[in-house]
């Protein structure tokens, strides 16, 4: 983890900002924790993963029931009264919602910094982090990125080299705001009368 943090804030200094390392070292504890605790829950191969909407900080985690939920994983979406509910849904329709960044930073740096994933540590980190969802998914999985733009991050495209099956189809449903409609079509979600 010292490793990977001492990689992202050296690039980081090269645009005039450093991170608070104990304050992200305390988030990525949060977030590893239940992250380990939702795989360790998963017992059979995930239907949709959901890439994009996962990791940004322990205040705004999809899976901290206590955070406010996003524009796209609205529980109304999935017609859930709320984040409990949603959580406990995806996992019985076996969704799994993962971020292609291994640290929860804000969305700012994602967008405006690249990382070299040709950096054999980064590259490492990331592939062992991958790893982690490799035997959730299988050929069947339909894989769902949030945003287009992270079908050009080089991120992605190791995500896509190292654990995507030749067969699963890939989904973009982006935008800066959630298309309800289109969420419940590519969901199969129908709404209660």
């Amino acid at each position: 983890m010292e490793r990977i943090l001492n990689h992202i804030n050296q690039k980081l200094r090269e645009h005039k900002i450093e991170l608070d390392l104990p304050a992200v070292e305390a988030e990525l504890i949060q977030v590893t924790q239940r992250w380990e605790e939702v795989l360790a829950s998963i017992t059979k191969p995930i239907k949709y993963l959901i890439i994009g909407e996962a990791t940004v900080s322990w205040a705004n985690y999809f899976y901290n029931e206590e955070a406010k939920p996003t524009s796209f994983l609205n529980p109304s979406h999935f017609v859930k009264k709320n984040k409990a509910d949603l959580i406990k849904s995806f996992k019985r329709r076996c969704i799994l919602v993962f971020d292609i960044y291994p640290l929860p930073l804000p969305t700012f740096i994602y967008e405006n910094i690249k990382f070299d994933c040709k950096d054999a540590m980064y590259r490492k980190e990331l592939i062992d982090y991958y790893q982690l969802v490799k035997d959730k998914i299988n050929s069947e999985t339909i894989i769902v990125l949030r945003y287009k733009g992270l079908e050009n991050r080089c991120e992605f495209k190791l995500f896509k080299e190292i654990i995507i099956h030749e067969k699963n189809k890939i989904k973009t449903i982006g935008g800066t705001s959630a298309n309800e409609a289109e969420i419940r079509k590519m969901f199969n979600i129908k709404k209660k009368k």
